[in-house]
């Protein structure tokens, strides 16, 4: 399989993505506020946006989805499996490889996990400058393979709650700064015409007014 992603990172669309990305995702999290707090709903919001791009990209029929069962891979874009994650802190610890309450179907997982898709990877800083990053998933594989799965993941302590397994801050580090990763520095920038009024309201009066 050709190596994927390619264009995201070339012109006209990795100045799309720089320009464009940090005011949908502002309106995303505009739309799942609680008060002051994010829903948890907003990285299944950040996801559709990301999906959105790359309909806009590669063509609305190169999409496909998964089953819902998939443990890993988000879409199908033209064939190649993608995982997207997102994080909206610095550093490189708590992102989740997988979710899951269940201490079994942990222990199931490191048992017979392998990377099976590229890795979509957004740090989102605002005020400051985070990144766009694409690992391929040979990269993971071999990462996975020569530090081992202990070091590669991070799992939460027994006797308590489980959330899922996380990328080691040490893996999630390595995967960014490979040589074969494409990434694009944005700065989170935030568009202060965007109103919260208006981002959770505005479409839905629109829609009253004309339906």
């Amino acid at each position: 399989m050709k190596p994927f992603g390619k264009k995201l990172f070339t012109s006209p669309y990795r100045e799309r993505v720089i320009k464009v990305l940090p005011t949908l995702f502002n309106m995303v999290e505009l739309e799942n506020r609680r008060g002051k707090r994010l829903g948890m709903e907003v990285g299944n919001a950040r996801e559709r946006v990301i999906i959105a791009l790359f309909m806009y990209v590669y063509g609305f029929d190169k999409i496909e989805f998964p089953e819902s069962t998939s443990p890993e891979m988000d879409v199908l874009v033209d064939g190649h499996p993608v995982s997207i994650k997102t994080k909206s802190t610095g550093g490189f610890s708590g992102v989740k490889l997988v979710w899951t309450v269940d201490w079994d179907a942990i222990d199931g997982f490191l048992d017979s996990y392998y990377p099976k898709s590229d890795l979509l990877y957004i740090n989102i800083l605002w005020g400051k400058v985070g990144s766009f990053n694409l690992v391929p998933q040979h990269v993971q594989a071999e990462l996975l393979q020569e530090i081992g799965i202990v070091r590669y993941t991070k799992v939460p302590a027994r006797g308590t709650n489980p959330r899922g397994v996380e990328f080691s801050r040490e893996a999630l580090g390595s995967l960014v700064g490979h040589q074969e990763t494409q990434s694009l520095q944005i700065a989170w920038n935030r568009d202060p015409s965007l109103l919260v009024e208006r981002a959770l309201y505005g479409r839905w009066i629109e829609l009253w007014d004309s339906l």
